[in-house]
C-alpha cells in the first residue's frame, strides 16, 4: 500500500494501515511517510520532534512549528521531511544529515513554519 492510499482512508483506519504498511514493506517511520500518509503524531512523537527541530528557538518560532507538527496530515510535504526520523517514543526521533546538519534542521523548521 502506497502512503497516497492511505491518505485516502477514513481517519480511524489511516492509523491502523500505515502501521501495517511500515511492517510489510519494512520501512522506516519519517515525518515525510507520515504526511504523505495524512496520519496524525503522538504528543509524545510532537514532544521529541520539538526538541529535536526547535532547540534554542524562539518563543514564536517554537509556537509556529508545533502548529505544524499538530496539522501533519494537511501540511505540505518535502522531501526533506524523509529524513526526519520517527522511532519508539522511548528512544526518540532523529536526523539523517545529508552535508550540513544545522543548515539542514534549520531547513526544515522554515518549511514547517510555512516557508
Amino acid at each position: 500500500m502506497f502512503p497516497s492510499e492511505i491518505r485516502g482512508l477514513h481517519a480511524s483506519e489511516r492509523e491502523v494501515a500505515y502501521k501495517k504498511m511500515l511492517a510489510e514493506d519494512n520501512r522506516q517511520d519519517s515525518l515525510g511517510l507520515r504526511i504523505s500518509a495524512g496520519v496524525s503524531l503522538s504528543e509524545e512523537e510532537i514532544d521529541a520532534l520539538m526538541r529535536l527541530l526547535t532547540h534554542r528557538c524562539q518563543a514564536h518560532t517554537k509556537q509556529e512549528v508545533e502548529h505544524s507538527l499538530r496539522s501533519v496530515p494537511y501540511i505540505r510535504s518535502f522531501g526533506i521531511y524523509s529524513r526526519v526520523l520517527l522511532s519508539d517514543p522511548h528512544v526518540g526521533v532523529s536526523y539523517c544529515a545529508g552535508q550540513d546538519y544545522s543548515s539542514e534542521i534549520t531547513e526544515v523548521r522554515r518549511l514547517l513554519k510555512g516557508g
